[in-house]
């Protein structure tokens, strides 16, 4: 279900302002919407195919940065490749 926050809210998905339209569990839209902190918004058309008896979701923006996240903590740990430090110039530019 697509929602309109009304509301800031913040929590473990990450943080929203209000004016924000974000995808939610069907509960999730239900309960902001009876709390007045989101409105309902009409649906996206479905941009994943999903396998019968599936419905297609879109992550949220909060969960696509925790996925950019993860990776670089995977690759934090990791030694980063050696480059060749340029050679020195021992010439002393004098000309002779």
């Amino acid at each position: 279900m697509q929602v309109k926050m009304l509301t800031l809210e913040s929590g473990p998905a990450g943080s929203f302002q209000p004016g924000d339209v974000r995808t939610v569990t069907e509960e999730h839209g239900r309960e902001l919407i009876a709390g007045h902190h989101a409105e309902e918004m009409p649906p996206l058309p479905e941009q994943a195919t999903a396998r019968p008896g599936e419905k297609a979701v879109m992550p949220t923006a909060a969960e696509a940065d925790a996925k950019k996240h993860l990776a670089n903590i995977a690759t934090a740990g990791k030694p980063k490749k050696k480059t060749a430090a340029p050679k020195a110039d021992n010439s002393d530019n004098t000309g002779s």
